[in-house]
């Protein structure tokens, strides 16, 4: 706990902060790909229906449909509550290794990092968590963040 308290602050939790961080990372993501689904789903809706009035000349819009995970994840936790919703709602939050909250351009940079690593590498890349002693992922190390338990309570 000790190099914990000197990496990432003075104000801890007074238990494990990493313990059960992959499984609920795994929930958080699986609720998080419903969410995205349901805002892809309504946009998609509005841009063919967009499409439809203006004779196909704003058809030109569905390229932002491939974005919307990316976006998703970075406006989320790059947000107030430094979470997606579904880590909110499986007790997740992402910090800076320095103990900041992560503002958008990190969020972006961990968010593309996600997606590119797993299109790359169709998931395999995601193993390097269980061999890191925080539970971090390539793309929480290369953007410098780190996920912790939110339910914690701190000393």
């Amino acid at each position: 706990m000790g190099d914990l308290r000197r990496e990432f602050g003075t104000t801890l939790p007074l238990v494990d902060p990493f313990r059960d961080v992959l499984t609920r990372r795994v929930v958080a993501y699986l609720l998080d790909l419903v969410f995205i689904a349901i805002i892809s789903s309504l946009l998609g809706t509005l841009l063919a229906f967009l499409a439809i009035l203006s004779l196909g000349l704003l058809s030109v819009l569905f390229v932002v449909l491939p974005a919307v995970g990316v976006l998703y994840g970075a406006l989320t936790i790059g947000g107030f509550a430094s979470a997606t919703w579904g880590m909110r709602l499986v007790s997740l939050t992402v910090w800076r290794t320095d103990g900041r909250r992560p503002d958008f351009a990190q969020a972006l940079i961990f968010s593309l990092l996600f997606y590119a690593s797993i299109a790359l590498t169709s998931w395999l890349i995601l193993l390097v968590a269980l061999l890191t002693p925080r539970k971090r992922a390539l793309h929480d190390i290369l953007s410098g963040l780190v996920i912790l338990r939110s339910d914690l309570p701190f000393s």
